[in-house]
């Protein structure tokens, strides 16, 4: 069997996760080696070629908000801050095509969003008045009494009515926690309106990447690491990890190489982990039950169109099968393939029964019936990518499963956005998960980190309103 010489510190997985560990690694002068099963880095935050037109394509599109702390730091370390726009303002479309602008008032977080949610134009007075009593009364109930909680039921009860339910709780989460209501737990729906959109004035704003996300990862984060020491290697796939006197002492690979080292962070999905540790006899009596982790799908439409649509860089589409569109060629000169549009289909089970021709129809025609009436604009080609595994489904009791960076094994470390971070399965939760296992191992090799990043400060007025 072939053995590599290694450094001290092995990360499996290339993807957000195990970038984050290294990068935050190598920044305490400790070099790694980066292995990944993929020919590319990134994970599920990637791009493909689109064979039709020569573009690159990302599988998915992901997006950030003001109040990812560590996903921002990650991203300005590694240069690629210029890489996101911020946008300060939400396009929303309602169901009969009027627009609502949704941008922050000049009153202090927690009111600052109060004036937008007044301007959604498809709920009647009376509805946003119902809204605004059930989202205080969520705000206003601590974290630990919604674990576990349907959230379905729990607006239900708090007299959610059906029309508020469809035109804010399931707009909102389902981008948010790709989930359908009845399978959220209240305590993460609390999580995003409480981080996002209550405690600090750019908590909700949105990072749209203005560039393909593999850029992310093959170009910055790589030569980052590079530059700075570490390694990496893309087309390795890890069969097992192998344990001596308790530790991990090294992994074997699918082609039978040996990869030996002092600590490993694996970043695998939970789905493969169990795998990988019971290959090697690992005894998982008393671990989180994370293969029973489930996860949800989301659906990208690439649609391109013989004219432009609109000029809005964005729009939230209401009560539709389409959720958000992304004007690709926004700020871009015109292409040869036309007026390119991304649409994001969240918690997207339905779309495989569709079928990809009628998907494409239908969200084409949703469009032209907001953009193109009295036009004629015609669809040139339109093309539907799923990922079937998108994101952890943060469904009622999830967190019971959702295992520690430190594993029971002390030189064996998880990263992932499944694992236990206080976040849904976001790119923040990502590169948290990726910080906290890179300071378990500085905490072994017994190095002193630098502070993890702080979270946005938050308001003492919101505070008081919505204590924990």
């Amino acid at each position: 069997m072939k053995t590599l010489d290694q450094p001290r510190i092995v990360i499996v997985g290339g993807g957000l996760a195990g970038l984050a560990a290294a990068v935050r690694l190598t920044q305490h002068g400790v070099p790694c080696r980066v292995v990944e099963v993929r020919p590319s880095l990134g994970g599920r935050a990637s791009s493909f070629l689109d064979g039709a037109t020569g573009n690159t394509l990302d599988n998915c599109q992901h997006v950030a908000m003001g109040c990812c702390t560590y996903f921002l730091q990650f991203i300005e370390t590694v240069g690629a801050a210029g890489c996101f726009r911020r946008e300060t303002e939400l396009n929303f479309i309602g169901p009969t095509g009027e627009t609502s602008r949704f941008t922050a008032s000049p009153l202090p977080a927690p009111f600052h969003l109060l004036p937008a949610l007044g301007r959604l134009k498809w709920l009647t007075r009376r509805e946003q008045l119902e809204l605004g009593r059930g989202l205080s009364a969520l705000l206003r109930t601590p974290t630990e009494r919604l674990r576990g909680v349907q959230l379905s039921g729990w607006l239900t009860a708090h007299r959610q009515s059906a029309r508020v339910q469809s035109g804010f709780w399931h707009l909102v989460l389902v981008s948010a926690l790709s989930e359908t209501l009845d399978r959220i737990d209240a305590a993460y729906a609390r999580k995003v309106l409480l981080d996002g959109f209550a405690r600090h004035r750019s908590g909700w704003e949105v990072l749209i990447p203005t560039t393909s996300l593999s850029e992310l990862s093959d170009r910055y984060a790589a030569s980052w690491l590079r530059q700075h020491g570490s390694i990496f290697k893309c087309g390795v796939g890890v069969e097992a990890v192998h344990l001596a006197g308790g530790i991990a002492r090294y992994l074997t690979t699918r082609t039978g190489e040996s990869i030996s080292a002092d600590e490993f962070i694996i970043t695998v999905p939970p789905y493969r982990l169990r795998s990988l540790l019971e290959s090697a006899g690992c005894d998982l009596t008393g671990w989180p039950r994370f293969d029973q982790l489930e996860t949800a799908p989301i659906a990208s439409v690439h649609l391109w169109f013989d004219q432009p649509l609109t000029n809005l860089p964005h729009a939230v589409l209401v009560d539709r099968l389409g959720q958000w569109m992304f004007n690709r060629s926004w700020g871009a000169p015109a292409s040869a393939d036309g007026w390119y549009c991304q649409v994001v289909i969240s918690a997207s089970r339905d779309v495989e029964a569709l079928g990809s021709e009628a998907t494409v129809t239908r969200v084409a025609n949703e469009l032209l019936a907001i953009w193109g009436a009295g036009r004629s604009i015609q669809l040139i080609r339109g093309r539907v990518v799923v990922e079937r595994r998108a994101v952890l489904s943060v469904t009622p009791g999830v967190d019971a499963l959702r295992p520690d960076q430190q594993t029971p094994i002390a030189n064996l470390h998880l990263a992932g956005d499944w694992t236990r971070t206080g976040w849904p399965g976001t790119m923040e939760s990502a590169v948290r998960s990726g910080y906290l296992a890179a300071h378990r191992v500085l905490a072994r090799l017994c190095r002193t980190p630098a502070p993890l990043p702080a979270d946005l400060p938050i308001p003492r007025l919101s505070r008081w309103l919505f204590p924990e």
